[in-house]
């Protein structure tokens, strides 16, 4: 399931289905792929502000 998650946050052309996805990606452990996604997402000026606020979000939440 989390590889789909990974997948979806990261080239789904609809952003509210990248935000679902990286919503999603909060629950279970965090994984290094999971943090890493989000990093990219959240550092990428090219992408919507609100995807990059929420990957920024998910990505504090998930290293806790």
């Amino acid at each position: 399931m989390r590889p789909l998650l990974h997948e979806l946050a990261s080239h789904d052309d609809n952003q509210a289905v990248r935000r679902l996805a990286i919503f999603c990606l909060n629950h279970g452990s965090p994984q290094r792929e999971t943090i890493l996604i989000l990093s990219t997402i959240a550092d990428d000026d090219e992408q919507d502000r609100e995807l990059r606020g929420a990957a920024l979000r998910k990505k504090a939440a998930v290293r806790r």
